[in-house]
């Protein structure tokens, strides 16, 4: 369409993505250091974002590699039982670099690491809640599955099903997120060797002491009342919701039930092809990129952690098919629970209409942890109307603090009255600080989805593909956000979700931030395309603030979220926003109309993780050491104009305030 394309060329005040910033290594004795070593690797905290990013790395830190030859470190890890099946000349048959096939007796339990593929010869096994069988005679060749086990994760438990089951596991010659040279976050979690040389894809881990990298691993723990519910839940092809308090184990429930449904329980029930999937967790979703709340048709089962699958792809055959979903703001959403259950009920009524014409396709809905301590009101008015057949309450549930009581009471009135079955569950919480935090873990999922450039299906498997180059090779979208001689203007204008942002700031603050593309069909709202305010210098339209100082949302009933993307510079001289979005959903866009796009931010956080890639390639192209958590002591690496050395950073300040540089133009 006129005055959106392809760009190729970059021109204008452009520079590739910015870095977040890091902490001041202090340097530390030689017997701390040593300590240091023996315990898990560990990711710092992310710094706060702000609009005006200050990036900091030290280029003057020490590490001390010895301890003295009198001062010895305990050593404190502890020797966890990972599993009890253990390698015995009559239940192993191959072993070789490419190839493990071995034998599951019942109940046997096995711990693996890594990426793999797997066939079953023989019999029937279980892992994250899916059982798989041994194909049929006659019912074509073996179907391989792919599995993602990743360190920072619990370790997947695969559990065989029949008294003798025989299963092969295949090296992956494909690396599963090939990130780790433009993100220390990818670095050492799947099967490696110390001294980095090629190893198979994936390994045994019978105890935690067996993992080469000396990783503080855990193993995923199933309560037996999980299972139990899991069944009695999957008898059923109704509505399930999932509720309870923060990080009691509500995802890790929802995709065993969902793994549950869609591969059946041998001749005892049946699976079924899909199942609809509602969730209403924009901090941690599972099938969409972070910042939203979304429906989606689940076909797949679910065998990794959701950076392997960040979204679903559109068009995508036999995949995960996305239907519908709205953005939420990124921060104290608690003042929006107003548009937040009016995007929920657009989503339900899109379920129940579609529910009409399918009615064996049963929907799970998954609801997070903050709506259960701060907004259960709302949550109460979810379970009235949906009316689910089962209600899932991960918790303590006979605890006596009084503020729980009260909860569980109101919910049980309200269940009772419109009789929802109830199952109280025991929460599973990490026992194990791990080795990514969540917003290490929610970078992670971004970046795998803006460098996702496809899937293909191989043998009934969907499995992604990656540009592993930093977003800055990408070629941009241009938008243009005011009419010229040369081009008309493409979309109505921005609109803050984030708490107001005085307009003279709007070109700093959405530089290098993640929006969401909106397409409305209200009239009102398309009837102020090229009437909207503009800001004073470079004429950004955007949607004016209502009474209480915050933007009205657009209205879910009538819009829908497009895609997610990055807006990574601004070219003032052509009036062009330059956008990215993964090759994955560039299809989306062709059909946008200029009049009906808005684009929407303060949806999520700043995408640090962006801004150095280019550096962490750079210093992996010179074999320079990448440490974990955003730490980079490569003085000879040259650092781009946005990221800053600590000392360079302290010089700069003024009166004890440190200044903030830009992100991208200079």
């Amino acid at each position: 369409m006129p005055g959106k394309r392809k760009r190729a060329n970059i021109h204008g005040t452009y520079s590739p993505l910015p870095d977040p910033g890091t902490a001041t290594i202090k340097p530390i004795s030689a017997v701390a250091a040593a300590k240091t070593r023996l315990q898990p690797v560990h990711i710092d905290h992310a710094p706060e974002a702000v609009s005006d990013l200050v990036v900091e790395i030290d280029a003057s830190e020490k590490e001390y590699t010895e301890a003295s030859s009198d001062e010895e470190a305990p050593d404190i890890r502890r020797n966890v039982q990972m599993c009890n099946w253990r390698y015995q000349n009559d239940n192993v048959s191959v072993d070789t670099d490419r190839e493990l096939t071995m034998i599951l007796t019942n109940g046997e339990e096995l711990a693996l690491i890594g990426v793999f593929d797997f066939v079953i010869l023989k019999g029937a096994m279980n892992i994250n809640g899916a059982n798989f069988a041994a194909s049929q005679r006659g019912g074509g060749p073996p179907i391989i599955r792919r599995a993602y086990v990743p360190s920072p994760h619990p370790i997947s438990i695969i559990k065989g099903l029949d008294d003798t089951t025989q299963v092969q596991f295949l090296h992956c010659e494909d690396e599963p997120a090939p990130f780790e040279n433009i993100s220390p976050l990818f670095k050492g979690i799947w099967n490696e060797r110390p001294d980095g040389r090629s190893c198979r894809s994936f390994a045994v881990i019978p105890e935690s002491d067996a993992d080469l990298l000396k990783r503080a691993l855990r193993a995923e723990f199933i309560p037996h009342d999980w299972t139990r519910q899991i069944e009695d839940c999957a008898s059923n092809l109704s509505t399930t919701l999932i509720c309870g308090t923060p990080s009691s184990g509500k995802s890790n429930f929802a995709r065993r039930l969902l793994n549950r449904y869609l591969t059946g329980h041998g001749k005892l029930a049946r699976a079924i092809p899909s199942i609809y999937f509602l969730d209403l967790d924009s901090e941690k979703p599972e099938y969409s990129p972070h910042g939203q709340i979304s429906l989606t048709l689940v076909r797949e089962t679910n065998l990794g952690p959701s950076f392997t699958h960040p979204d679903s792809i559109p068009g995508s055959s036999g995949a995960n098919r996305p239907i519908r979903s709205h953005p939420l703001k990124a921060k104290n959403l608690k003042d929006s629970m107003d548009y937040f259950i009016a995007c929920f009920e657009d989503l339900f009524q899109t379920y129940t209409n579609l529910q009409q014409r399918n009615p064996s396709v049963p929907l799970m809905i998954n609801t997070p942890g903050w709506l259960y301590t701060d907004g259960f009101h709302q949550l109460l008015q979810i379970l009235s109307q949906t009316v689910p057949r089962r209600l899932v309450y991960l918790g303590d549930a006979r605890s006596t603090d009084e503020e729980k009581a009260r909860k569980i009471h109101q919910l049980t009135t309200v269940v009772t009255k419109n009789r929802v079955l109830v199952h109280e569950l025991s929460a599973v919480p990490n026992l194990i600080d791990p080795s990514r935090t969540d917003a290490e873990l929610k970078s992670m999922h971004m970046l795998s989805y803006f460098h996702c450039t496809g899937a293909v299906l191989e043998s009934g498997t969907t499995k992604r593909t990656y540009d592993s180059r930093p977003l800055s090779s990408i070629t941009p979208w241009e938008f243009c956000y005011e009419e010229s001689e040369d081009s008309e203007q493409t979309f109505i204008g921005c609109l803050m979700l984030s708490e107001w942002v005085e307009p003279q700031l709007l070109f700093t603050v959405l530089n290098g931030s993640i929006i969401q593309i909106v397409e409305t069909e209200d009239e009102n709202v398309q009837d102020l395309f090229g009437q909207l305010p503009r800001t004073n210098k470079y004429r950004i339209p955007y949607f004016e603030k209502g009474p209480n100082d915050a933007v009205e949302p657009l209205d879910p009933r009538t819009s829908r979220l497009v895609c997610t993307a990055l807006l990574r510079g601004w070219d003032p001289e052509t009036r062009t926003a330059q956008v990215l979005v993964p090759k994955t959903h560039e299809v989306l866009l062709h059909g946008l109309k200029p009049e009906k796009t808005v684009f929407v931010f303060g949806c999520c956080e700043t995408p640090e993780w962006a801004y150095a890639e280019d550096a962490y390639l750079e210093a992996a192209g010179r074999g320079k050491d990448i440490k974990v958590g955003n730490k980079m002591a490569n003085e000879a690496v040259e650092l781009p104009p946005w990221i800053a050395k600590v000392e360079d950073i302290g010089n700069m300040g003024y009166m004890n305030t440190a200044r903030r540089v830009r992100k991208f133009q200079q």
